[in-house]
């Protein structure tokens, strides 16, 4: 029998609120327990400190203390709205944390950590919005509209032996406003590709980076899966990291200093352009429109929900893009971090300011009027939970969801709840035909 794989030591960390939500003012408390080889081990010297995600990070009441085969519990007060977390630290013989080798070879400090959240309904917009943030974008959509919705290229993509016969699939390019058209893999089931039933449309979007679109398979719906550069897809590693660090290398910070020229200007008209194409398809049931995305494609699907009335269910987790003037000093904002790069770079404090309160992903998120659900992660520096809270506090839609998990970062690989809400979503476009 093989043997179990755990990791040499551990310290599970769980707060008395499984969902990490807490009242401003209330005091947090930590259950923490320490583990070698998978069994409780006392005599351990561990450390922990509090910090604030939603500031930047500063060490709080550094707390020393040996392991037990009792659980032992850390409290806090949470003084104010937003987010704290809780980092232990195993120390080794000289009273130093322990260290060992990540995947890429560099020694780094072992820790465990845990987040919470005070007050998250609190936690609203750093600024308000530009008193012509709707028509900026309205005339986005007519910049748009001046180009006919044109597939450029469809090609057929060979398929895993297991998915031929049950699916086809088109690596896609249809025109757009812009340098770059929307770029992506469509996915139907054949018996939709052949006519004899239609479905709903899931369109997905790309986190950050430079990648090819995946192909993406539902039995009961048609994929689009949009990368979000408008590049090609399904080319070797090496092209992608090649534009990575030559014609995209900066893409995050291009033209920020205006919002004309801010590179993310296209990428949203290329989101809404996407979802312009996938409603033209006659295979679509001409009813449900389904968004979802993480990280930048979180803030993705916030823009297409936003501006597009058609949508009418959306999945967004660790958002970025929200709150992007959310810092002062006191505060962090969010991926990409403009005010970072604009000092970086000597770019203009004022223009930045500026120019990001047309790209906010929590401007858009106050037209949302479909069907939501967002996720993020207590552990999240990425995009702070404070920064998501923001947007997900504006939105109107009577149906939005958001959900909290405090061993989780910037990492979650999906919100776990959300599939649930799809196959019911989707089972009912089944019946109905």
């Amino acid at each position: 029998m093989e043997k179990e794989n755990v990791p040499p030591y551990e310290v599970r960390i769980t707060p008395d609120h499984t969902d990490g939500l807490y009242a401003a003012g209330e005091k947090a408390l930590f259950r923490i327990e320490y583990f070698r080889n998978g069994k409780p081990c006392p005599g351990q010297k561990l450390e922990a400190f509090f910090h604030h995600l939603d500031y930047p990070k500063r060490r709080k009441n550094l707390v020393p203390f040996l392991s037990s085969r009792k659980a032992k519990t850390l409290s806090v007060e949470l003084e104010e709205p937003g987010s704290t977390v809780l980092e232990v630290y195993p120390l080794g013989k000289t009273g130093r944390p322990l260290r060992r080798r990540n995947g890429a070879g560099r020694s780094q400090y072992v820790f465990f950590s845990c987040g919470v959240i005070a007050s998250p309904e609190k936690c609203l917009p750093a600024m308000e919005e530009p008193s012509d943030f709707q028509r900026f974008w309205d005339e986005g959509k007519k910049e748009l509209a001046k180009v006919p919705v044109k597939v450029l290229e469809k090609v057929p993509v060979e398929l895993p032996e297991e998915r031929k016969g049950k699916f086809l699939a088109w690596d896609m390019k249809v025109s757009c406003a812009g340098p770059r058209p929307v770029s992506g893999y469509l996915v139907m089931p054949s018996d939709v590709a052949s006519g004899k039933r239609k479905a709903p449309v899931i369109v997905s979007y790309h986190g950050g980076g430079v990648r090819s679109a995946v192909l993406t398979f539902q039995e009961n719906a048609i994929t689009f899966d949009v990368n979000a550069h408008g590049i090609p897809n399904g080319k070797e590693t090496s092209f992608y990291r090649g534009l990575s660090q030559n014609e995209l290398y900066d893409y995050i910070h291009r033209g920020v200093e205006s919002r004309e020229t801010f590179y993310f200007r296209y990428m949203y008209l290329r989101v809404l352009r996407a979802q312009e194409f996938v409603r033209t398809l006659p295979e679509w049931n001409g009813k449900d429109l389904i968004l979802s995305g993480g990280s930048q494609g979180g803030g993705q699907t916030l823009v297409g929900a936003g501006l597009d009335p058609y949508v009418t269910l959306a999945h967004a987790w660790v958002p970025a893009l929200c709150n992007l003037n959310h810092y002062d000093g006191k505060h962090s904002d969010s991926w990409p971090c403009p005010y970072y790069y604009c000092e970086k770079k000597g770019m203009d404090w004022n223009k930045v300011s500026e120019c990001v309160r047309y790209f906010d992903a929590v401007n858009f998120a106050r037209r949302i009027r479909c069907e939501i659900f967002l996720a993020t992660g207590l552990l999240d520096g990425t995009c702070p939970p404070g920064n998501v809270f923001a947007a997900y506090n504006v939105i109107p839609s009577p149906k939005k969801t958001i959900y909290t998990y405090p061993d989780k970062g910037h990492l979650l690989a999906s919100n776990p709840h959300f599939p649930a809400r799809l196959a019911e979503v989707l089972a009912h476009a089944a019946r109905r035909g």
